[in-house]
């Protein structure tokens, strides 16, 4: 399995320590996050790694990665990122967005999975969710299941806790297959790009992963949620750097290795 993840923002709810630097490279305890996330995805057996840039592109490094580039990072969006990387979309891939920090055994759960298009799913969100913010129904979005693990809805704004099953982390694994559909789907959006993609409100250009998933799922394709039970956080903004920080030392996460990525002197 080799990984996209997907590191082009500007990271602008993280400023000033995202004035020089992408969100990817801000510390978490003393450790840039794309270490933390290195990390984790080598010692689950991940070692093609391969990040796509956009702001501050210079300033990301690494022994082993590859790099994709998306200069119209200003103006787009996650799914144009992950069409830059469309010739990597291929055998199994995990999709990860850059701003999360998350233990190997999610990364495994995802490998371990059969489907398709899986995503990985946090059960227990509610208590990380009420830990980073005052109102946890202003920042989640919807997930509903057909109780057996096929997806119904993601990523809408809920009107309640009944339409929130579990949280979507920003993980996506994909079979061969699965690749296919995506490569697919993705050729089928931007060949349009002033229409609304996937059904959503958003233009390719400004779409999310969730509108590509959620459109698959509205047009009858299966894809499958990946449970897990925390183990992970995601870093958006100051507060939630603040959160992810108290969570490595009180469940004393085990540390990267030093100098695995770092910012150019």
């Amino acid at each position: 399995m080799k990984a996209i993840l997907l590191g082009a923002g500007q990271g602008t709810r993280l400023r000033p320590l995202t004035d020089d630097r992408p969100k990817c490279m801000v510390e978490v305890d003393g450790t840039p996050l794309l270490t933390w996330q290195l990390h984790a995805l080598r010692a689950a057996g991940v070692d093609d790694v391969i990040v796509v840039r956009g702001w501050c592109r210079t300033a990301i490094r690494g022994e082993g990665l590859r790099f994709v580039d998306n200069p119209d990072f200003a103006s787009t969006n996650m799914l144009e990122s992950l069409r830059r990387a469309r010739a990597e979309m291929h055998g199994d891939v995990l999709i990860a967005y850059t701003d999360l920090l998350y233990r190997p055994e999610v990364v495994q759960a995802a490998r371990q999975s059969r489907a398709d298009i899986g995503v990985v799913v946090d059960l227990d969100w509610r208590s990380l969710w009420e830990r980073r913010m005052d109102d946890p129904l202003s920042d989640a979005e919807t997930l509903r299941t057909d109780g057996r693990g096929r997806l119904l809805e993601i990523g809408q704004p809920p009107s309640g806790y009944d339409q929130i099953e579990a949280q979507y982390l920003g993980l996506v694994r994909l079979s061969p297959a699965g690749c296919e559909i995506v490569r697919d789907a993705l050729d089928e959006a931007a060949a349009t790009p002033d229409a609304p993609a996937f059904g959503s409100p958003r233009r390719f250009a400004r779409a999310y992963l969730t509108d590509l998933l959620h459109g698959l799922v509205r047009r009858g394709t299966v894809v499958k949620t990946i449970p897990i039970r925390g183990g992970w956080t995601e870093v958006d903004s100051l507060d939630d750097l603040a959160v992810a920080e108290s969570i490595v030392r009180e469940q004393r996460w085990s540390r990267p290795a030093p100098a695995t990525v770092g910012v150019p002197a």
